[in-house]
């Protein structure tokens, strides 16, 4: 098959897809897999064939999510240092580790590897704050803390920033920290996006944390 075959097939996908619809989504990824089965090994086209399988209505079967597993571990072993396609890769072994866990020496690798190549790549650093407790990450809550204060550094903006940090904070029970992040969600979010509803409710959870601290209730013997 040409390489101008091979682009226009790609494009069309590429139209289909973003209408994210699932019968769009289901054209892309046959054609995508089309390609593949004729022989193409690049990994942008295996990568976003794993994508559109993901994203498509079949979403949730075992064989769906094998077939996209397989696709990505290609596409590692062909593109070890392409940070564009390694960063679509770990999405998506993302969203299949519950049904793989064994991936998620795979997820930490590639997050490892997309720093190394830029030290300031948000998605990997909240990766690794996730999976923190990994023996090929063993970063403390302390260090880890300090990471994503770096990232918010990079991008103050950044929601997913904000919530991976405040969750640090919580958990180190830094309460006004974390709140500061929920808040700062709320000022920089349409009122009625996700996000701000999720900060709000973290918001309320904190306060009723904050008062249980202030006015412990005390019981008679």
């Amino acid at each position: 098959m040409g390489d101008s075959t091979v682009q226009k097939l790609l494009a069309l996908a590429e139209e289909l897809a973003s209408k994210q619809t699932d019968s769009e989504l289901n054209k892309a990824a046959d054609i995508l897999l089309h390609l593949i089965n004729t022989g193409c090994e690049d990994p942008e086209i295996l990568v976003r064939a794993a994508t559109y399988l993901l994203q498509g209505p079949r979403r949730s079967e075992f064989s769906i999510k094998q077939k996209a597993i397989s696709l990505l571990d290609k596409v590692v072993a062909l593109s070890p240092d392409n940070i564009s396609v390694l960063e679509k890769a770990l999405a998506c072994y993302e969203l299949t580790l519950n049904d793989f866990p064994e991936k998620l020496n795979i997820i930490v690798r590639l997050a490892l590897k997309i720093l190394e190549i830029d030290p300031d790549h948000i998605e990997a650093m909240i990766t690794l704050a996730y999976h923190r407790e990994h023996p090929c990450v063993a970063l403390s809550l302390a260090d880890t803390i300090r990471m994503l204060e770096w990232a918010r550094e990079v991008e103050p903006d950044n929601f997913y920033v904000s919530f991976s940090l405040a969750r640090l904070y919580i958990e180190a029970g830094k309460y006004n920290l974390a709140n500061s992040q929920f808040q700062q969600v709320l000022a920089n979010s349409e009122p009625d996006s996700w996000e701000a509803l999720d900060a709000g409710y973290k918001i309320k959870f904190l306060h009723s944390k904050s008062k249980i601290k202030r006015h412990p209730k005390y019981g008679f013997n």
